[in-house]
């Protein structure tokens, strides 16, 4: 979703919320959350909505959507420790490799 100019509020105590056909979603900024520079403008960023197994729903601002592609998700091991939100990476058809985060702990990590 490409949020419409006054579509995100914010909730005091609560955070940024996605105003979506009269529902308010909860938004969790990936750059915030992961210390990644600047969090780009309601007008210029994508929102991934996902909802989970109990229909609760929550929106992930990104800088916008590169492409998209079928991979095999390999865990990163022991060398590199637990790394929270972080699931796991693939190597890309480019050779490079790109990490997956895990939305439910994403979510829950934006939650805390």
């Amino acid at each position: 979703v490409r949020p419409e100019p006054g579509s995100i509020h914010t909730v005091v105590g609560r955070g940024e919320v996605l105003n979506l056909r009269g529902e308010l979603i909860r938004l969790v900024r990936i750059s915030r959350l992961f210390s990644a520079g600047p969090s780009p403008d309601p007008g210029e960023c994508v929102v991934l909505v996902v909802e989970d197994a109990f229909g609760r729903k929550a929106g992930i601002v990104v800088d916008g959507i590169l492409e998209q592609q079928q991979v095999v998700i390999k865990g990163i091991g022991g060398g590199m420790g637990h790394i929270p939100g972080i699931t796991g990476g693939a190597v890309m058809s480019d050779g490079s490799v790109s990490l997956i985060l895990d939305v439910g702990t994403v979510v829950k990590m934006a939650s805390e």
